[in-house]
C-alpha cells in the first residue's frame, strides 16, 4: 500500500506542479507508453493464473521488496496514468501551483490513497482466514486472465494507433 500511494503522489504531483509539460510528453510517446503498460499489465496475469495457493507469511517479511513491487506496478500502471490526467482535467488541477497551495493537495493525496490501502488490507486479512488455498488459486486463474485480456487490449489498442 504504501509503495502504490508513493506512485499516486507522484501523478498527483505531475497534475499539481505541471500537468501541461508532462500532459506533452504523455501525448507524444502515448503508444509507447501504453504498450509498455500493457506488458506490464499481461506479464502480471501471467504470474497470477501460474500462482498456486495462498501466500504464507513465514515471519521472514521483506518490507522493501513489498513496497518495491507496489510502487513499480502503480507506476506503471497506464489506467492510473489516465485517471490522474482525467482527475486534473476534471478538478481543473492544472499547475503549476505555488508549493503553498501544492503542498497541502500532495499530503492529501498521499493520505488518503494510504487510509484506502489500509482498509483494503485490513479487510482482506479479515477475510483471508476464510478462503482456502483451493478458492485462493480460482480466484488467481480468473483474475489472471482478465488482467491478461486487458493487458492484450491494451498492447492491441496502442498498435492500432500506431499504423
Amino acid at each position: 500500500g504504501l509503495g502504490s500511494s508513493i506512485a499516486d503522489t507522484i501523478y498527483a504531483s505531475l497534475c499539481v506542479l505541471g500537468s501541461r509539460l508532462i500532459s506533452g510528453v504523455l501525448k507524444t510517446y502515448n503508444a509507447p507508453i501504453t504498450i509498455a503498460g500493457g506488458i506490464v499489465i499481461l506479464t502480471l496475469g501471467i504470474f497470477t493464473v501460474r500462482k498456486q495457493g495462498m501466500r504464507v507469511n513465514d515471519g521472514n517479511k521483506n518490507y522493501l521488496s513489498d513496497l518495491g513491487s507496489g510502487f513499480g506496478i502503480a507506476i506503471m500502471n497506464p489506467g492510473m496514468i489516465l485517471l490522474f490526467l482525467f482527475a486534473c482535467n476534471l478538478t481543473h488541477t492544472h499547475g503549476p501551483y505555488p508549493l503553498a497551495r501544492a503542498i497541502p493537495l500532495l499530503i492529501g493525496a498521499f493520505v488518503g490513497t494510504f487510509i484506502w490501502w489500509i482498509i483494503l488490507s485490513g479487510l482482506m486479512s479479515l477475510l483471508r482466514k476464510r478462503i482456502t488455498d483451493r478458492v485462493y488459486t480460482t480466484l488467481n486463474k480468473v483474475l489472471g486472465t482478465i488482467l491478461i485480456i486487458f493487458g492484450i487490449f491494451v498492447i492491441f489498442d496502442a498498435l492500432r494507433t500506431l499504423f
